[in-house]
């Protein structure tokens, strides 16, 4: 393990500890219970694949901020025909599902 991954796992595992109370779904507990009780590695996989989801989350943070920035400092002019328009298709549907995904992570987060 490298510092790096040392200080990465030790950062999510204090934030683990320190959870207070959660109100968790049932059918979700017993599920996941279910599943730890078959695998014998699943805390470990489970906090490798937090860690890792995490550490891509924030590369793709990093990488969209710069992207935006070079746009920004471009001034590439965005089009407003009906066809991209954000409000049309798509994009709309597209940004309609991901504000419900968020909302759904949220509540899954709260109750694990």
């Amino acid at each position: 393990m490298t510092p790096q991954e040392k200080q990465q796992l030790e950062e999510f595992l204090v934030q683990l500890t320190h959870v207070g109370y959660v109100d968790k779904d049932p059918q979700a507990a017993e599920a996941i219970a279910a599943a730890f009780s078959q695998q014998p590695d699943a805390p470990y996989l489970t906090v490798q694949r937090c860690v890792l989801l995490n550490e891509a989350l924030i590369e793709a943070h990093t990488r969209i901020a710069e992207l935006e920035a070079r746009e920004a400092s471009a001034n590439i002019p965005r089009s407003t025909t009906a066809f991209n328009a954000p409000t049309h298709g798509w994009l709309a549907s597209a940004a309609l599902h991901a504000k419900m995904w968020r909302g759904l992570t949220r509540s899954f987060a709260r109750a694990s």
